[in-house]
């Protein structure tokens, strides 16, 4: 049974060249993403710490002055 005419090298190359294109578009989506998760809990800690902070009643300069 015949497999039918097989596809030139060029052909092949075009189509992976495509797969490749596809696949670097996902991974700078799932980029951005990862990014975009990482400032947001980033600003969720940076608000806990703050609400700590007013919590116990310490100010940004008493803490930066504790550290330095």
């Amino acid at each position: 049974m015949p497999r039918g005419t097989r596809r030139s090298f060029e052909e092949r190359i075009s189509d992976l060249d495509k797969e490749i294109e596809r696949t670097q578009e996902k991974l700078n989506g799932l980029v951005k993403e990862k990014e975009t998760l990482s400032s947001m809990k980033e600003e969720a800690e940076m608000k806990s710490l703050m609400g700590f902070l007013h919590e116990k009643g310490v100010g940004i300069n008493e803490v930066i002055a504790k550290f330095s």
